[in-house]
């Protein structure tokens, strides 16, 4: 049963959330192997033992499916210059970028709760993929990439890869989510 998973930690009166505390909530039993109906996810705040408990589906054999892909353009002072969003799993910016955009915040978003890596390579598993450094499974997943002159020149392909709380993945072979931008030539070119 999942239904106590959220209860872990304050909701109970608790300080913290504890892996102990998730798994008498609904967690590993060590008497039975198919028990594990929470998944507890730590904070990895220093001094800490804190987490979340996140009750998981039994039922669930689906991927994640990414339903927003957005980036934001920041010039060398932390300046906005520009905004670019698709709704679903793909942003293709048909426009040429700014040779002055020197970092890009990536945001992806997700029908349900998961963990999210990006690679600029095609066919790398989920494992093998750079962290979004999420927290916890959320729904929304963003990351800043500094981009440098040798990104600028052969342009940005990110292919995203997730999973679930469940542990459902998208496979190596799909690489069907995905950034691709390109930038204008050098001004002084």
């Amino acid at each position: 049963d999942n239904s106590k998973c959220g209860l872990c930690g304050a909701a109970e009166g608790q300080w913290y959330c504890t892996e102990e505390r998730c798994n008498v909530l609904g967690g590993k039993r060590s008497d039975d192997t198919q028990s594990r109906h929470c998944l507890y996810v730590p904070y990895n705040k220093t001094g800490t033992n804190d987490g979340l408990c996140i009750p998981k589906e039994p039922d669930d054999l689906t991927i994640p499916i990414i339903t927003q892909v957005s980036i934001q353009l920041f010039d060398n002072i932390g300046n906005k210059i520009n905004e670019f969003s698709a709704n679903g799993k793909q942003l293709d910016v048909s426009s040429l970028l700014p040779w002055s955009v020197q970092r890009i915040k990536i945001t992806i978003e997700t029908n349900e709760r998961a963990d999210c890596r990006y690679t600029n390579d095609i066919g790398i598993s989920y494992d093998g993929a750079s962290s979004f450094e999420d927290l916890a499974f959320p729904l929304s997943h963003s990351t800043n990439v500094n981009i440098t002159e040798t990104v600028k020149v052969g342009g940005i392909n990110y292919y995203f890869k997730c999973t679930d709380v469940n542990g459902n993945k998208i496979n190596s072979a799909d690489d069907s989510n995905f950034l691709k931008v390109k930038f204008d030539k050098r001004p002084d070119t």
